[in-house]
């Protein structure tokens, strides 16, 4: 696509694969990668899924990810795309303040369907009161 035809800053919501093997997602999140390669700038609020292999295809300075209640707390941070829990963020010319998913009702699907692990608890997964102080939300 022409640079002229892109979208400048596109917000993508929940975004699962396509593609399943037995049932599953596969690890190349293809919905995502069309999405995110239309346009300059996106941030994709959580709900990724529980691989991030796509991501080595796509500028961490431009394309930015957000945990959700649907993503892998144990991988997520790891990649350079990935926002902190809570904070400012900015482009050229927007500016706005964020805020990740929270804590998963559905842990023991997730422990058996993505073989997350027993040691998983889904505490990673829940900011706590005391991260979020009304000065540090100020100050993000």
């Amino acid at each position: 696509m022409s640079n002229s035809l892109k979208s400048y800053f596109r917000i993508i919501g929940s975004c699962y694969p396509s593609n399943k093997k037995d049932g599953f997602p596969t690890s190349i999140n293809d919905n995502y990668l069309r999405l995110s390669d239309d346009c300059e700038f996106s941030i994709q609020l959580g709900n990724l899924g529980y691989s991030y292999e796509m991501l080595q295809h796509i500028n961490c300075r431009k394309h930015r990810i957000m945990g959700g209640v649907n993503d892998n707390y144990h991988t997520i941070y790891s990649h350079p795309h990935c926002l902190p829990d809570y904070g400012m963020y900015s482009i050229p010319n927007i500016k706005f303040f964020f805020l990740r998913g929270g804590l998963n009702n559905h842990l023991e699907d997730l422990k058996n369907k993505h073989n997350i692990g027993n040691n998983y608890d889904g505490r990673q997964q829940q900011l706590g009161m005391e991260e979020l102080q009304y000065l540090q939300l100020r100050n993000a």
